[in-house]
């Protein structure tokens, strides 16, 4: 969550009144979080439509305000894992990339109580489609992003790390040192090695596997995403912030990379940057996504001191949530419009 300060200098007054927002925002972004039980798992295999696996394939997590949780690429066996996850409404995006597929996504339901051992762990298989815009003489047109001549040796311990990686994700982190010190250069090792390091909580390991990764593969979007995410985690906002520059260069149409930009860039008080990776966001989004009104909302309250524009946003926000999360939320959505109606009335008292 981006901190929420009140930057001005104004009366004691005014401060007392934003301290009390802020305290309103941060309880409304908490009341929205993920159950803290994080048992759960969701994994599966990625199939072409010839029904044969498909690796490096990028998966994302979302979760119910489709607000990104992870990313994982496709193992050699097209397979891909999330764990430790709580109960709850997930989605399952395909950001198929340079590839001839359409994109793709999928709602999961996490969580069922008749689960043995009170844990829901999903199989789920995705089944991708050609991109009729990008078939020429009925074949799909695929840009081969990066290949290497791997050792053998190698290769083997890679691929039982990949099946490892679902169970027994310690086996697999050992499995891919014995790969990486055979071949330190090996991409598919590194990436694999970071999403399991970043799974953990070991952001370190995570940082240097996918620092790694982009010197061997200077085109992966996916690892400067998640390199963002690791050094984010480690409080090292502005290689954060550079790392995502990174990968928006190499794929414009992200909307949870310009997001998280706009995040980093608010704490680094870098105000109109964020502003501007924000509304990117936004765009692409159709202004149909909660979190992104939600960031702009805290960020032209509390940083801009554009409330007119703050209590736009959050308009957008509730209109962009469904019936159903409405009165699953009830309220979370009584909160909001009360800071709505708070917000009006600092308007027209002119403060």
């Amino acid at each position: 969550m981006s901190q929420v300060s009140s930057q001005g200098t104004g009366s004691k007054s005014e401060k007392s009144r934003r301290f009390v927002l802020g305290l309103v925002f941060a309880i409304v972004f908490l009341m929205s979080a993920p159950s803290i039980v994080a048992q759960n798992s969701i994994s599966g295999i990625v199939f072409d439509p010839d029904n044969k696996p498909v690796s490096d394939i990028e998966v994302e997590l979302l979760d119910t305000f489709e607000r990104l949780i992870g990313t994982r690429k496709t193992s050699g066996s097209g397979f891909y894992t999330f764990q430790r996850l709580g109960a709850g409404v997930y989605y399952l995006k395909i950001r198929p990339g340079g590839t001839g597929f359409s994109e793709t996504k999928q709602r999961i339901d996490l969580g069922d109580l008749n689960a043995i051992g009170g844990v829901d762990q999903k199989q789920v298989d995705l089944h991708l489609e050609y991109d009729p815009r990008l078939r020429r003489d009925g074949a799909a047109v695929n840009e081969v992003v990066f290949a290497q001549g791997v050792p053998a040796e190698a290769r083997d311990h890679f691929e039982t790390a990949s099946k490892a990686a679902k169970k027994q994700p310690e086996s697999a982190i050992l499995e891919l040192e014995k790969a990486l010190s055979l071949f330190p250069d090996y991409f598919a090792a590194l990436e694999l090695y970071g999403d399991l390091k970043l799974a953990s909580g070991d952001y370190e390991g995570a940082e240097t596997a996918f620092a790694r990764a982009v010197e061997v593969n200077a085109r992966c979007f996916g690892c400067y995403f998640n390199l963002a995410v690791a050094r984010n985690k480690l409080g090292k906002k502005a290689e954060a912030a550079s790392s995502l520059i990174r990968a928006n260069e190499l794929d414009s149409g992200s909307i949870n990379a310009h997001l998280l930009l706009g995040m980093i860039l608010r704490d680094l008080k870098r105000f109109g940057e964020a502003e501007s990776a924000l509304l990117k966001a936004k765009d692409l989004g159709g202004n149909g996504q909660p979190d992104v009104n939600w960031q702009l909302a805290e960020l032209y309250y509390f940083n801009l001191k554009k409330p007119e524009k703050a209590k736009e946003e959050l308009e957008t926000y509730l209109s962009n949530l469904s019936e159903s999360e409405k009165r699953q939320n009830s309220k979370r959505i009584e909160t909001i419009r009360k800071l709505i109606r708070q917000i009006e009335s600092e308007i027209s008292g002119g403060a």
